[in-house]
């Protein structure tokens, strides 16, 4: 289960935020305070995969959140070229002992399109089978290449090959405790709006 939120240079959270979640969440407060980029986070990695299963972009506006541009989502403080930082972390307890994995999400600006953002780079680390482990996936060559290091018993390794899918929704290595717990698409939203706002209305006769 999704345990922990991190944002930094998301929206109004300039700093790095984290916030602890479980089964029951209830978020309160005044206006302008970031309630709802939370949630939002959330949804723009659930609303991602379905434009591709396999894609190393987020896209802002989708079945669940319309969120317009890159401007509209990364801090107005911060520079262009600083990557906003989404962090989720998934595990089946609430100690350090147990199994879980933290995912480093690292976006950047797609000069091309204003409406999707490109992942630079995914930093995950966590623990699984009293192993832990570590792994990075960045570009190379315009293509993104991944390695993965297994620190418990110092036996260093890597794997290195090309690999699109940053959501991990249809693994390729042998990391049996994310293929069980994180699949974003998952995720089932309920908008309070059960229409949903909307720009336009057509237009209609009542007499």
């Amino acid at each position: 289960m999704l345990t922990e939120i991190g944002l930094k240079n998301f929206k109004c959270f300039k700093n790095l935020i984290k916030i602890p979640v479980g089964h029951i969440n209830l978020f309160t407060g005044i206006n302008g305070r970031g309630k709802s980029t939370v949630l939002q986070a959330l949804l723009l990695m659930r609303q991602s995969p379905e434009h591709s299963r396999t894609t190393s972009q987020l896209v802002f506006n989708g079945s669940c959140v319309e969120l317009g541009n890159f401007d509209d989502v990364r801090n107005s403080i911060i520079s262009r070229t600083e990557p906003i930082e989404l962090i989720f972390r998934f595990g089946d307890g609430d100690g350090e002992s147990d199994e879980y994995i933290d995912l480093h999400y690292f976006v950047v600006e797609n000069d091309e399109d204003e409406m999707v953002a490109n992942i630079e780079k995914l930093v995950g680390k966590g623990r699984t089978d009293n192993q832990e482990f570590h792994f990075s996936v960045d570009k190379k060559n315009g293509s993104y290449g991944m390695v993965v290091y297994d620190y418990y018993d110092d036996d260093e390794y890597s794997v290195e090959h090309d690999w699109y899918n940053l959501l991990l929704s249809d693994l390729e290595i042998d990391l049996g405790f994310i293929q069980k717990h994180v699949e974003f698409t998952k995720v089932h939203y309920i908008s309070a709006d059960r229409i949903g706002p909307q720009d336009y209305y057509a237009k209609q006769s009542f007499t």
